[in-house]
């Protein structure tokens, strides 16, 4: 809980830092200045790759049969395999619906992927679930999170 709140701590601070390199370019007319800081996309790939990685190890010390979990309701062939202490983005979303966060596009919010992205991914897990009612296999991930 502690390094969510350090983490949240330190983007607020880059965030609030961006605004004021902004309003400090815009003020002096460096408008193609202003074009590289907002483009900085590699920045913002890497900041969002940390966060995954905090939410992944918090979820997983919560939850750390959950991979395993899942799998055990998948044809051997869908079945998945990460590396220990990652979740891919297809997990992620079970993850969150595990969570509680049930709604595409919350989900799709927080992962920065598309609302089809998920619903993609809902549909998949739902096609190679070797479940009498692949319908429930929703309920079944909700109730993982169930302490």
């Amino acid at each position: 809980m502690l390094s969510f709140i350090v983490l949240s701590s330190e983007y607020l601070g880059n965030f609030e830092d961006f605004q004021r390199a902004i309003e400090n370019k815009i003020v002096t007319k460096r408008y193609d200045d202003l074009k590289s800081i907002v483009s900085s996309y590699s920045e913002r790939q890497e900041k969002q790759k940390t966060l995954y990685s905090h939410i992944d190890a918090a979820f997983l010390s919560i939850y750390p049969n959950f991979v395993s979990s899942i799998n055990e309701l998948l044809k051997p062939e869908a079945r998945f395999n990460v590396k220990k202490g990652e979740l891919n983005t297809e997990l992620r979303v079970f993850a969150l619906i595990c969570a509680g966060i049930t709604e595409s596009i919350k989900i799709a919010s927080i992962l920065r992927c598309s609302v089809q992205t998920v619903r993609n991914y809902r549909s998949k897990i739902k096609r190679n679930c070797i479940a009498e009612n692949p319908e429930k296999i929703e309920d079944f991930i909700r109730k993982i999170g169930d302490i």
